[in-house]
């Protein structure tokens, strides 16, 4: 959700466009299918563009063998060249955190700054997110939550599951008064104490419905980075993600000025990447 307003932002700066081939942005960018050609960073955002997502035990011996230098999205990005399309760009819906983490990249590159200051500058501290960041070498490990495992009693996770090129899809650090500063600017409209960090349009864009997702009340369709829903008669845009270390769920309810948000630590039934120590 987050690397969605950074790639919004790098469009109104006049760095990308919604609609040309990504590919341009990010020459080196390369799956096993031809159709990676036609994609745009508009399907990517919305989850359409054909590219598939990490698998569980793939995900986990990712995050189990952590890179942290500059150069690990670029080698990430570069080791997609045989990777597989799900669905020609356009077709329908299928989430890929690997698209984000793409994306993540491109930001980096197009914005002349690692991704992580990009996001800093431009996104978390104009919507009041001191204490947000998505290096995780800047977090403070005596507030870290940490990940636990049952096997069966509970354990703290003996690895803290990272990978500087999965930031972009999942390693946002944060706290709840951060988090709540994020909600506040959501329902303003990408407002937080009169700093604006993306227009009424570009917001309004973002909630625009386009592929169906199908599972009301919250997953109906799929926007620019948000799901689209409804509960109680209320137009829902929301947002949720699991992975090693937690899980979380935002929701705002714009026409009553009130957003959710949910965070936990998510206990594992194994002890997946505490073997490969």
């Amino acid at each position: 959700m987050f690397c969605c307003f950074g790639g919004d932002a790098a469009g109104r700066a006049g760095k990308v466009h919604l609609d040309a081939p990504f590919v341009q942005y990010l020459p080196y960018f390369k799956l096993d299918d031809e159709r990676y050609l036609q994609i745009t960073l508009r399907q990517m955002l919305s989850h359409t563009s054909g590219m598939p997502d990490t698998d569980e035990s793939e995900y986990d011996m990712l995050v189990a063998h952590p890179e942290y230098d500059d150069g690990a999205a670029e080698r990430y990005v570069r080791s997609l060249s045989n990777r597989k399309m799900v669905a020609a760009p356009g077709e329908r819906f299928s989430y890929s955190n690997i698209a984000y983490n793409v994306l993540g990249d491109m930001i980096a590159k197009v914005s002349g700054q690692t991704f992580e200051a990009c996001m800093k500058e431009h996104i978390l501290l104009p919507a009041g997110m001191p204490d947000s960041t998505l290096f995780f070498q800047e977090v403070d490990r005596d507030r870290l939550a940490v990940p636990h495992l049952r096997t069966p009693e509970m354990t703290v996770n003996p690895i803290y599951p990272y990978h500087r090129a999965d930031a972009p899809a999942s390693f946002l650090h944060s706290t709840i008064v951060d988090m709540c500063h994020w909600c506040i600017t959501c329902l303003n409209g990408g407002v937080y104490n009169d700093q604006r960090i993306l227009t009424p349009a570009s917001y309004e864009m973002m909630w625009i419905p386009v592929a169906r997702r199908g599972y009301p009340p919250f997953y109906e369709d799929t926007g620019l980075g948000w799901t689209l829903g409804h509960y109680d008669g209320v137009k829902t845009v929301s947002h949720g993600g699991w992975a090693s270390a937690g899980r979380t769920f935002s929701s705002s309810y714009r026409r009553k000025s009130a957003a959710l948000l949910s965070c936990a630590m998510r206990s594992r039934g194994r002890a997946a990447a505490s073997s490969r120590q």
